[in-house]
């Protein structure tokens, strides 16, 4: 069965519940856990808590791409959990974001870097951080990240006020 909770996004049906902008859920499947992306802060995990879930015991973090809202919980995730899982994410995740407002440009990005990744692992291991090439990878039993698509729909346009410094 899969399962799939919101941990955080910016409206919420419960007063008990943390919202901000951006996106975090936890994806249940095949006795596995998953958490794809991490909000903006730590507040996913206030909510995980609530909901009697422990993002600390998920088997992969998959983040969708470098900017704040979606990787802003990271470094609480590793500050407050025991998180050991691999971390997936896909090509060009670690050029620079930019975003432009009224002329001026402003990081939209993450606070961190791969080499502050590689170190919240005890090991010298690297396989934790995978960058699949291939656009479809199994991460689990019957679960599968998919990426580099084609938007090939006049609505999937990209934001003019989103910039990204391709290395």
């Amino acid at each position: 069965m899969l399962t799939i909770t919101v941990l955080i996004e910016n409206t919420t049906v419960e007063s008990r519940f943390a919202i901000e902008h951006g996106l975090s859920f936890f994806i249940e499947h095949d006795g596995l856990s998953y958490i794809f992306d991490t909000g903006q802060s730590g507040l996913f995990l206030q909510n995980a808590e609530a909901l009697a879930l422990d993002p600390g015991c998920a088997a992969a973090l998959i983040l969708s791409h470098a900017h704040y809202d979606h990787c802003g919980g990271v470094r609480p995730l590793f500050s407050n959990t025991a998180f050991s899982g691999k971390v997936y994410a896909g090509p060009g995740f670690w050029d620079p974001k930019w975003a432009l407002k009224e002329g001026t440009t402003y990081s939209n990005g993450i606070d961190f870097d791969q080499h502050w990744l590689e170190k919240q692992y005890s090991t010298k291991d690297t396989a934790h951080l995978l960058m699949p090439a291939e656009p479809c990878t199994e991460i689990g039993p019957h679960c599968f990240l998919v990426h580099s698509f084609t938007r090939s729909s006049g609505f999937e346009t990209y934001n003019p006020h989103f910039l990204v410094n391709r290395n």
